[in-house]
Parts: structure tokens; C-alpha cells; sequence
């Protein structure tokens, strides 16, 4: 049984999924999803973010219709990539004091962002989130990771390293489900 944030993204992206205005049988139109890990990898848990990216980005049979960004400390700076290329949903991937145990995941929609603030970076992701939606008319979503320590120069938490395992893992296995 998969984990409810993973159910949950899996039913974001499922119902993005259009039929084809072709006359192949069951054909269909699959969602444009875009990853974007956003956080410092050199300050202990905030790495979560980039680390996923980067494994997704290694580990993914490269799509026309799935994006992977390592947006790290200025994920405004990436907007123009998206923008190009015209996701129907962007997930985020951060370290998200949520009041959980540590290693904790959870998805977050747009809305629950709202009062949220940033870790190291400068744009909390309500504001990102916010402004995804109205510049690329697409849906935003949150996988958050419940750090231990965003201390400087310190490694991250065993409990968040199984985190961003379990996360790549299962986004693997939520597209490939879906055949994004």
C-alpha cells in the first residue's frame, strides 16, 4: 500500500492524464510534471531537496513530459525553464519543519503552503507556489522532508537520508505506475 503522499501524488498527476484526440484505442495525453528540489546541500537536512533531484535526474528514463530541476538555494531562478516547458503540475521538494518525526514525508498542496517559510533560501514556497500557478497556469504541489538540523557544514540526519531514499524511490515508482 503506497504512503498517502505518494497516493496523493499519484492522484494529482493521475488526473492530469487526457484522453488523445487520436483514434488509437486508450490512447492518451500524459501530464508534463516538473521535480524541483530546492534547498543548501551544505546545511545538514536542507539537502533533501537537491539530493532527490539529483537522484531522480540520474535514475529516470528521460521523458519528453518529465522535468527534473535542482533549483538549490534560488528557485526563482528556474522559472524561465519551466516556462519552456509547460508543466501541467510542479512538485516541489524541500525540508519542511511540519512538527513530525524526523525523516518524516509529506505532500502538501498549494494551499497548505500558505505561512510556510523558507529554510536557506529567500522565496518561502508559498510565494513560488503562488506564483507557478498564475504565471504557468499549472497545479503546484509540496513533498516535504522533516529535518533534524540545518546547521552549516554538517551532514544530514540518518532518519532524512532513508527520506530522500523512500522519496526517489517512489516518485520512480508513481510515474512509472502512471507511464509518465
Amino acid at each position: 500500500m503506497p504512503s498517502s503522499w505518494s497516493r496523493q501524488l499519484s492522484q494529482e498527476l493521475t488526473s492530469l492524464v487526457r484522453p488523445s484526440s487520436t483514434t488509437a484505442a486508450q490512447s492518451k495525453v500524459l501530464p508534463r510534471a516538473a521535480f524541483v528540489g530546492i534547498g543548501n546541500e551544505f546545511n545538514a537536512d536542507d539537502c533533501a531537496g537537491p539530493f532527490i533531484a539529483r537522484k531522480l535526474a540520474a535514475r529516470l528514463i528521460p521523458r519528453e513530459n518529465v522535468l527534473v530541476l535542482d533549483a538549490g538555494t534560488a528557485p526563482e531562478n528556474i522559472t524561465g525553464t519551466l516556462r519552456k516547458f509547460k508543466p501541467d503540475l510542479v512538485v516541489l521538494i524541500d525540508a519542511v519543519d511540519m512538527g513530525q518525526a524526523v525523516g518524516s514525508i509529506a505532500w502538501l498542496s498549494w494551499d497548505e503552503m500558505e505561512g510556510m517559510d523558507a529554510f536557506t533560501h529567500g522565496l518561502p514556497p508559498a510565494v513560488l507556489g503562488a506564483y507557478l500557478r498564475q504565471e504557468l497556469d499549472c497545479r503546484v504541489g509540496l513533498i516535504g522532508i522533516q529535518p533534524a538540523s540545518l546547521i552549516f557544514d554538517q551532514p544530514p540526519d540518518p532518519q532524512v537520508r532513508v527520506g530522500i531514499n523512500i522519496v526517489v524511490r517512489k516518485v520512480r515508482s508513481v510515474l512509472g505506475r502512471i507511464a509518465v
